[in-house]
């Protein structure tokens, strides 16, 4: 299959784009790391290679070879052959079939309510009531800058679309006027907090008449002979990390900044209500691009882990984790554990430690073998309020599978805020064992 690329467009923000700012400001808040997005190009044989039903993070090539972590959360729009674009959109939110990539559930056919048609001429009002099925309706609506309106109603929802089809393949083949199309739904149940819903449907989906009995679905999205590339926007893990020792220090000045700059009122710009298309069943069904777990799972993730590790001075412990990971980047935890300190000292033999971790999960490139992990963790002695263990952790994480991983801190730093011992900072080597679910 034919393939083209747009160039790559990298914008880098000191906060998220809309929708993702105060996320972004919280970990800006909590972790000192403004989140960095990157938007490239992807090619569509790329995309495609994907499949559909993913149920984990997956590597995608981008137009310059780059590798990159694709999963629900990451912003896609299509460029298409016309040289225009669609709205963003999260790949969770996507499915594919042969026939193209659908945007959202969409409205089925049957829970229309009324169609609408301007810009028909009379002999074209005639045709529309001479196809009408039985009981259905057709009244006028008179405007002076519009002209007339006809409004168009069924006995039985059903009818509504496969009517209309009829009428606009029959006014196409003669060449008439098949005049502007709008449709609206039935009124949704009180508990969906909504009012009914009304759009515009090209008069080029309808060519085909449509049999009554054939489910359909009217959906934003766009079809695979009017794809041209991807472009795709995801946070990009290696570079925000990379802002950690920056950040720490600048984040208070990042909260008094304005964040309404260009670049991002650029993406937003790109949003908006595209014409919905219409979905036959007879095409080919949808299948979601990514499965409900990934959806899920790409938001927040359990994250547990157990394991062991010593210090430079002989120190013995034995840490257990357990807390979330969001947007598969940012981790918080509880940690608890079993000290058995060098010495002794004033300590004793053994004490229970307890306290926090705050960190980065760093996978640039989507492969679950190995990422890398840099975190801040925070302990002290339980019933003892004058003990305080402060690290800092550096090191990979090998993959056990999609969810499992072995992590290694081959060189901690430890400060010991202990008294009566004698030296307050500690190298750490930690292994431990865990998964994120």
């Amino acid at each position: 299959m034919a393939s083209s690329t747009v160039p790559a467009e990298v914008r880098y923000h000191g906060v998220m784009p809309a929708g993702r700012q105060s996320l972004a400001m919280l970990g800006a808040v909590l972790l000192g790391v403004p989140a960095c997005y990157e938007t490239v190009a992807v090619s569509q044989q790329d995309f495609r290679r994907l499949g559909s039903g993913l149920a984990t993070p997956q590597p995608l090539a981008t137009a310059k070879g780059k590798r990159m972590k694709f999963d629900a959360q990451t912003k896609l729009r299509v460029r298409t052959t016309d040289g225009g674009a669609t709205e963003w959109v999260s790949a969770g939110d996507v499915l594919i079939s042969e026939e193209g990539l659908r945007f959202e559930e969409g409205i089925k056919g049957v829970d229309l309510a009324r169609a609408s048609v301007q810009g028909l001429a009379p002999d074209g009002r005639k045709a529309l009531a001479d196809l009408a099925p039985p009981l259905a309706r057709v009244e006028t609506s008179s405007d002076r800058r519009e002209g007339d309106e006809y409004l168009l109603t069924t006995a039985r929802p059903s009818q509504l679309l496969p009517w209309v089809s009829r009428f606009v393949a029959g006014q196409d083949a003669a060449g008439a006027e098949v005049g502007r199309w709008g449709f609206e739904e039935k009124p949704p149940p009180f508990w969906a907090g909504r009012p009914a819903r009304s759009f515009g449907l090209p008069p080029e989906e309808l060519r085909q008449p449509l049999a009554g009995t054939e489910p359909v679905v009217l959906a934003r999205g766009v079809r695979w002979p009017q794809v041209a590339s991807f472009e795709v926007n995801y946070l990009d893990p290696v570079v925000t990390a990379s802002m950690v020792p920056a950040s720490v220090a600048l984040w208070p000045l990042a909260l008094l900044a304005s964040h309404d700059n260009g670049e991002a009122s650029d993406r937003n710009s790109s949003f908006g209500e595209s014409p919905k298309l219409l979905w036959r069943a007879s095409q080919g069904a949808e299948q979601p691009l990514f499965v409900a777990q990934a959806r899920r799972r790409a938001i927040v993730k359990v994250l547990a882990s157990a394991g062991g590790g010593v210090s430079h001075r002989g120190d013995v412990f034995t840490p257990a984790v357990l807390g979330l990971r969001f947007l598969d980047f940012y981790e918080a935890a509880a940690v608890v554990g079993e000290l058995w300190p060098h010495g002794e000292g004033s300590l004793g033999s053994r004490v229970s430690l307890v306290g926090f971790t705050f960190g980065l999960h760093i996978d640039g490139d989507g492969d679950p073998r190995f990422a890398f992990y840099a975190g801040f963790e925070g302990v002290g002695v339980w019933g003892r309020h004058d003990v305080a263990l402060l690290s800092l952790l550096l090191g990979p994480r090998f993959g056990l599978g999609s969810l499992g991983f072995v992590e290694v801190i081959p060189l901690g730093l430890s400060g010991w805020g202990i008294p009566e011992t004698s030296s307050g900072l500690r190298l750490l080597t930690i292994v431990r064992m865990g998964g994120a679910f």
